[in-house]
């Protein structure tokens, strides 16, 4: 049984086969990193498990076998949250070099509490750079980074400059509850409504691996405007259901969260958290006669496609979702 990360089996066609002739002729992930794991730092499987230099090109290459040659028309690239602040500027500056070549896509800069405005104007020079990506291993906080509040890694500069110019902040939320923990709801309605301009998309469905803290969050920044979610990583359909029908299908985007595409297994709410079935936790052979695990873009994919079966969505939702949503957040700017 095939159990390898980065290699596409028979098993994985099989799963998504079914999808494939549903998935629109036009795609933007708005959701997808590019590197070279000398930039890094530490990594761990979805990136060391892969080429040592992963550019657009070998995005575009394993991103059609889960949506089908010749469909990913561009996408919002950024560097993996690399291991310290500084090998920030390094990570950057292979996403900006890749940008150059491609001038379909678009890409977001990793920033850190202390980058400062006047670093991000210097990269907003390119003007192919329409997104912040700022994260928790740079979070001024006391305490472990997966408690770190929104606010204290994504500072008020950043939305003044996301304000000013029109871009995109990618967040990755924290803490246990995520967007249901009020130190994360709280601060995304301040500040969403300080910067109107400023567009909030949060990936994961808001982080909601457990499905229970994004049925209790949305109910806290649904009506804000500026607020989106991309799809990526998500592995079941309650909080995919959840987004569409809480925020609005013109507020949730397709994203891929590649490489983590390339990852055996999937993850799945468990009690009051969630749990990452991979090749590192699960004995795979010990199962072989009840399943044969696929690639987590597979199962992506899936859970996708059966949120829309589920809400009896329409080839125009389809497109909106994988496309038109994405081209209308940026364009807003």
């Amino acid at each position: 049984m095939e159990k390898r990360n980065w290699i596409f089996s028979e098993a994985d066609k099989t799963v998504v086969a079914p999808f494939r002739e549903k998935i629109p002729d036009k795609i933007i992930d708005v959701h997808s990193h590019i590197y070279r794991l000398k930039d890094l730092g530490r990594q761990f499987a979805p990136y060391t498990d892969g080429p040592e230099i992963v550019g657009i090109q070998e995005w575009q290459q394993q991103m059609q076998y889960f949506l089908g040659d010749g469909k990913l028309l561009s996408a919002y690239h950024t560097a993996p949250p690399c291991e310290t602040k500084a090998h920030i500027e390094a990570s950057n500056h292979f996403v900006m070099q890749e940008l150059e070549s491609h001038p379909e896509s678009k890409g977001f800069v990793l920033i850190a509490p202390d980058t400062g405005r006047d670093r991000v104007e210097q990269y907003l020079k390119n003007t192919q750079i329409t997104g912040l990506k700022p994260f928790s291993y740079y979070a001024d906080y006391v305490g472990p980074k997966s408690e770190a509040p929104l606010g204290s890694f994504l500072p008020e500069w950043a939305w003044e400059c996301a304000h000013d110019h029109g871009l995109v902040i990618l967040a990755h939320l924290m803490r246990k509850d995520s967007l249901a923990d009020p130190l994360n709801h709280l601060e995304i309605r301040k500040m969403c409504t300080r910067y109107p301009n400023a567009r909030l998309m949060l990936d994961h469905c808001g982080r909601g691996f457990n499905s229970n803290t994004i049925i209790r969050g949305i109910e806290f920044v649904k009506d804000l405007p500026n607020v989106y979610f991309d799809t990526s990583s998500i592995c079941e359909v309650i909080p995919m259901i959840t987004v569409m029908k809480g925020a609005g299908l013109d507020r949730v985007v397709y994203g891929s969260d590649f490489p983590l595409t390339q990852v055996r297994g999937k993850s799945i709410t468990v009690g009051n958290g969630f749990i990452w079935l991979n090749n590192h936790n699960v004995d795979w052979e010990s199962y072989r006669e009840l399943c044969e695990p696929v690639l987590l873009g597979c199962e992506n994919i899936r859970s996708l496609f059966q949120s829309i079966s589920l809400l009896s969505l329409s080839q125009e939702d389809i497109k909106d979702l994988f496309y038109y949503n994405a081209v209308r957040m940026i364009e807003k700017r």
